[in-house]
């Protein structure tokens, strides 16, 4: 069994992407913002080695969460421009 430390590729892949999103969205957002998606990133980090069940939901999450990311980061460019 793999533990949810151990991403592959395509996870691996989502998750920089996540993150560049949300540095991005960072920039142009407040500190209440930023401290909200610093605890996210903060709880899929300490999440440890459990069922498959829950790694799945993890990344369900985490997709929905780069999803909505994006989604912002787009409204924002949006509105900025």
């Amino acid at each position: 069994m793999r533990c949810s430390t151990e991403r592959t590729p395509e996870q691996q892949q989502q998750q920089q992407q996540q993150q560049q999103q949300q540095q991005q969205q960072q920039q142009r957002e407040g500190e209440g913002e930023q401290q909200q998606q610093q605890q996210q990133q903060g709880r899929r980090k300490r999440s440890s080695c459990s069922s498959r069940k829950t790694r799945n939901r993890h990344v369900v999450a985490a997709a929905a969460a780069a999803t909505a990311a994006a989604t912002a980061a787009a409204a924002a460019a949006t509105a900025q421009q």
